[in-house]
């Protein structure tokens, strides 16, 4: 009971005063994508958030968009939550075989959440696909990504496993992207200047 409630306290020491640069947000951007917060101290994701989005109606089709208001939200809090925070977001652009309607959605998902991140006044670095996934030896694909942040990160597997009526596997596949862009940061990036 003793050493439970020394755990306890120790994790909130943990949380509020761990050193300059220590946790990691990697981003996912795009409608699928996500916010995950990586521990190298503990080598476990603290925190992950899929990008929030709506279904808007529009020309009698619904159509998902970023809901901004609630990313700004959502990054604010992380950067108030977790002092000397670094953020790494996916350097992305457009796909080939995507129509203007998907890259001008993409764009603006990925604008988005870049966008978050300056108004938290977060150091971040963009990082590109190949980049990450070459330095942690991760497939291209997203399925891929799941397995490869299982391998690395296993004791945060439950934040991307699919749970019926809450996260669906799209959704964890983001979140296990954006799991290793956050690792990747943490064990590869020298050069993000930090905040004094």
């Amino acid at each position: 009971m003793i050493l439970a409630v020394l755990g306890v306290l120790s994790h909130q020491k943990h949380f509020a005063g761990h050193p300059m640069g220590s946790f990691s947000l990697g981003v996912d951007p795009g409608l699928f994508g996500a916010l995950a917060v990586y521990d190298p101290q503990t080598c476990v994701i603290v925190k992950a958030h899929n990008i929030p989005i709506l279904s808007i109606k529009r020309n009698r089709k619904n159509k998902n968009t970023v809901d901004i208001p609630r990313l700004v939200n959502i990054v604010g809090d992380l950067s108030r939550q977790f002092a000397m925070l670094r953020a790494f977001h996916e350097l992305v652009g457009p796909m080939s075989k995507q129509g203007v309607s998907s890259t001008w959605s993409f764009s603006r998902a990925a604008t988005a959440s870049e966008t978050a991140i300056i108004a938290a006044q977060i150091p971040y670095t963009l990082v590109s696909p190949q980049k990450w996934k070459k330095a942690l030896a991760c497939p291209a694909d997203k399925d891929g990504a799941l397995l490869r942040a299982g391998q690395l990160i296993p004791g945060s597997i439950a934040e991307w496993s699919p749970v019926r009526g809450f996260r669906t596997k799209e959704e964890c596949k983001g979140i296990a992207e954006a799991a290793l862009i956050a690792l990747y940061g943490s064990r590869f990036d020298v050069a993000t200047p930090l905040a004094a």
